[in-house]
């Protein structure tokens, strides 16, 4: 889901790569508590989800300003 989310135009990119780190968020923090539930500590698996969940915020909080004003519903473009 990343690897397509980041080869789509940027409109369609910015839905895409939230969804996909958040869904990768999901599968990493499973796989650390499946470390956790044999009494092992899966650093990598941690570190994966904690990376992931953290780009998935910034994502979906930080929109650019040129990419914000071409998402308005309703609002003319600036070349028309």
């Amino acid at each position: 889901m990343l690897l397509a989310g980041a080869l789509l135009p940027e409109r369609a990119a910015v839905l895409a790569l939230p969804a996909g780190l958040a869904y990768t968020t999901g599968v990493l923090t499973t796989s650390a508590f499946s470390y956790v539930a044999r009494g092992e500590i899966g650093m990598p698996s941690m570190i994966g989800a904690v990376v992931s969940g953290v780009m998935a915020a910034i994502l979906t909080r930080r929109p650019t300003a040129e990419l914000a004003r071409s998402v308005k519903v309703g609002q003319a473009s600036p070349n028309s």
